[in-house]
């Protein structure tokens, strides 16, 4: 489960380093049949990031929220303040304002906005 998320959270980075206004489900995946499998999960990430924008600006947190950001964001003992949080939040935020709206049809992607993930050697694969 934790590979998982790490994979998400790899791939929001990757998507937001590219500077994209949207994405494009490539073609191949609806010609291999894989279409709805990844329109789920891209609809599934953003739900994520949105859930924790809203955990992220919640005042105060909840105790969950804070084992969880602990956990994820900090060294072990020390759960970071809202300031310091202030970088992860506009994250989440600016991946449901600006990353959310799929482009279909014949919108092209430019060159410069597409992240490939095979570049990328995942560690602990199974």
């Amino acid at each position: 489960m934790a590979n998982f998320i790490l994979r998400y959270i790899l791939s929001f980075h990757l998507v937001l380093a590219s500077l994209a206004h949207g994405y494009k489900i490539d073609d191949s995946c609806t010609k291999t049949g894989h279409r709805a499998i990844v329109d789920a999960a891209m609809k599934s990430a953003f739900d994520m990031a949105q859930s924790a924008e809203r955990r992220l600006s919640a005042r105060p947190w909840a105790d969950d929220t804070k084992e969880l950001i602990g956990y994820l964001f900090a060294k072990e003992g020390h759960t970071p303040s809202s300031d310091e949080m202030q970088k992860t939040y506009g994250v989440f935020r600016d991946i449901g304002v600006h990353y959310r709206n799929e482009r279909t049809g014949t919108e092209e992607v430019p060159w410069t906005d597409v992240v490939s993930l095979r570049q990328f050697n995942f560690l602990n694969q199974t």
